[in-house]
């Protein structure tokens, strides 16, 4: 296509998506991005993402975070929803997986925070499904490729939120679960561990409305979070709430909900150019919840939301990161059902 008429299209493309309901406030959130880097973004969403190396093995309920440039995941579900202990990493310079130590336990549903070369991995649910919370966390190293416990927090939760603002992790919300049961009781308890030789988890505000399978992130000194669901209801109880935690004061605050209710969001939302990325996870209908395909980011200078090029394909509890402009998803459910997956997709954003 010749350059203008490239221009022309993006131009019409533009006004198109930010008239629609589909991009929610598309001025406010893109405030701060050149002319060139919207017209990048809007055009880019007319193409799909990049397939890439597939995980090793299909699972979903995983969980990961991003650590010198490298997704990593740890555990998940198989088909038969059985947990399993193994973890992997995915380098994208190198388009390559590697495995790594195995989780001291069978794990999913956990809470999961980087800390430099440091990642914790915190409460979650243990064994197959369904198997019970439990409060036991564990960090694992990157340098030494191995695994050591860390303080438990003070009772047991699986499917919570945890971020690490400063020298502190913040523990939030979940559900606790008794073994063979699915007993979802939702918790809005809200724990902090100090990092500097903290032996214990102290208690801070408690969330403004109490919920599981939610998101978290930390920007601007403020710690979000984002959707979720209550109890074990994926097909008509999914939050579009979003909360912000002001430490200073230690006090919630209301800020602009999700575009859709939406949850199984925990490995997937993270940081990306000070915004707030969501991306897939599980939307309202059918018998136990959707797939969704959104992908979805928060601007908190101008509390807006908006809805970026969406997944090829629906992810319910994907495993997602950000390295410098790429973002990586990975792994997570196809359907309303058990249906792990091993597809990587990746996507630069302007």
């Amino acid at each position: 296509m010749p350059k203008a008429n490239l221009m022309g299209a993006t131009l019409f493309l533009m006004g198109s998506i930010c008239s629609s309901t589909v991009a929610l406030a598309c001025g406010d959130f893109y405030a701060g991005f050149s002319k060139a880097a919207v017209a990048g973004e809007l055009m880019a969403s007319v193409f799909t993402w990049n397939t890439v190396a597939p995980s090793p093995i299909k699972r979903f309920e995983a969980q990961g975070a991003v650590v010198n440039g490298k997704l990593y995941i740890f555990g998940g579900y198989n088909a038969s929803i059985d947990a399993t202990t193994r973890s992997d990493v995915y380098d994208p310079a190198t388009n390559r997986w590697r495995r790594i130590a195995n989780m001291p336990r069978a794990l999913t549903h956990s809470a999961v925070v980087a800390d430099g070369q440091t990642i914790y991995v915190i409460g979650g649910f243990v064994g197959d499904h369904p198997g019970p919370s439990i409060h036991r966390v564990w960090k694992y190293s990157v340098g030494t490729n191995r695994w050591s416990t860390a303080p438990s927090l003070p009772t047991p939760r699986g499917a919570g939120a945890a971020v690490r603002l400063g020298r502190t992790l913040h523990f939030f919300g979940g559900a606790n679960r008794e073994a063979g049961q699915l007993n979802h009781g939702d918790k809005g308890d809200h724990y902090v561990l100090s990092l500097d030789g903290g032996k214990s988890w102290q208690r801070k505000a408690s969330m403004l409305n109490s919920r599981n399978h939610l998101g978290g992130a930390v920007l601007g000194n403020k710690i979000y979070a984002i959707g979720g669901q209550h109890g074990r209801h994926e097909e008509d109880s999914n939050q579009s709430q979003v909360d912000a935690y002001n430490p200073a004061t230690n006090t919630w605050k209301r800020v602009k909900s999700l575009p859709v209710p939406r949850g199984h969001i925990s490995s997937s939302t993270f940081v990306l150019d000070n915004r707030i990325f969501v991306i897939g996870g599980t939307v309202n209908g059918g018998s136990n919840g959707l797939p969704a395909v959104g992908v979805t980011a928060y601007n908190p200078r101008t509390n807006a939301w908006v809805s970026l090029a969406p997944l090829p394909a629906g992810r319910k509890s994907p495993v997602a990161g950000a390295v410098g402009e790429w973002t990586i998803v990975s792994t997570g459910n196809a359907t309303s059902g058990a249906a792990p997956t091993s597809t990587t997709w990746t996507r630069r954003w302007p």
